[in-house]
């Protein structure tokens, strides 16, 4: 067969330049937001805090896997479409600040059990957020806002309620029943 015999001729000319199409939905559309697992490499250690304010331990395996199921697939999904809506959302999604006149002290606890695990001492700038969408079980962070997307750095997971005392998801007493400690099996 001989080369050029049926060639079709291309009548339409290229573009000299390339247009962005952009609909408005896409303008409008939250800030993403991008997890950083690495700066905080411990966030799903468990601790006690020697004063009893605070455990993250689990009952057992089978609730530790549950409850990290649940964050890695039901609670970062949801914050991610959130995206930086995430900031004004409220409900179980908020900062974290200390309240002298309840006699409430949240963010200092939370900023000793990031001291502890992390070896990091935040200032008193940083804002350390509690983060949720189903039951008692919410992911402590810091959110940073950035020009063109959100920062989220997980610090620890708060699986019993503890930071915040209520009557409903304290009941336990946590520091007895719960004793597995997924660090010490799985590292």
């Amino acid at each position: 067969m001989a080369r050029g015999k049926n060639l079709v001729k291309n009548i339409t000319a290229p573009q000299r330049t390339v247009k962005l199409m952009v609909t408005s939905n896409q303008e409008n559309e939250p800030k993403k937001i991008v997890v950083d697992f690495k700066s905080f490499p411990k966030w799903g250690n468990t601790i006690q805090l020697k004063d009893g304010k605070f455990t993250n331990h689990y009952i057992d395996v089978n609730e530790y896997a549950e409850i990290l199921f649940g964050v890695l697939h039901k609670l970062l999904p949801y914050i991610q479409d959130q995206g930086e809506k995430i900031f004004h959302c409220g409900g179980h999604n908020h900062r974290i600040i200390d309240n002298k006149k309840r006699k409430i002290y949240p963010r200092t606890v939370a900023k000793q059990i990031i001291l502890d695990l992390h070896g990091v001492e935040l200032d008193d700038e940083t804002e350390i957020w509690q983060l949720g969408v189903y039951g008692g079980v919410r992911l402590i962070a810091v959110l940073l806002s950035r020009e063109n997307f959100v920062e989220l750095y997980p610090l620890f997971i708060d699986s019993h309620h503890l930071l915040y005392p209520d009557d409903y998801h304290n009941q336990l007493d946590f520091n007895k029943t719960c004793s597995f400690i997924p660090q010490d099996v799985y590292s």
